[in-house]
Parts: C-alpha cells; sequence; structure tokens
C-alpha cells in the first residue's frame, strides 16, 4: 500500500513541476515540452505555450525521483 501511496505522490510531483517549470513550446500545431537551447534557436516558429523555460524534462524526472525517495525516507523513518 506504501509503494502505491509513494507512487501516486512521485506522479503528482512530476506533474506539478512539470506543468509549472518546464516550458512546452507550440512546434508546427504540436505541443513539444522537450527542447534542447540549441533546438529553440534552429527552428523558426516556436510558441511558448505554457510553463517557464527553467529546467528540462529530464531535469522534472529527476528532481521528481529524488523527492519521492526522500519521502519515502522519511516516512520510513516516522514508522520504524
Amino acid at each position: 500500500m506504501l509503494a502505491s501511496i509513494l507512487g501516486t505522490v512521485g506522479s503528482l510531483i512530476d506533474s506539478l513541476l512539470g506543468a509549472t517549470i518546464q516550458a512546452s513550446y507550440l512546434v508546427d500545431k504540436r505541443a513539444v515540452s522537450d527542447l534542447s537551447a540549441s533546438e529553440l534557436k534552429h527552428l523558426k516558429a516556436v510558441q511558448l505555450i505554457a510553463g517557464r523555460n527553467i529546467i528540462s524534462n529530464n531535469m522534472v524526472n529527476v528532481l521528481s525521483s529524488v523527492s519521492t525517495t526522500v519521502i519515502a525516507m522519511l516516512l520510513l523513518k516516522l514508522l520504524i
């Protein structure tokens, strides 16, 4: 049960970070969320549609994994 709860928490953290600090762009009528700085320079018609260009999708995944692990460790410490 704890694993299910932590999985849900990790998913929520990932969604929150992705929606707030990860940029999503409109490129050729498609939403794209994982563009590098060099790709942004070479594309002509790019429009920021959501979020901010602070971190990449890979960084969002790392941050959500690390924060979920820290939460799990704290919960285990409280339960033991």
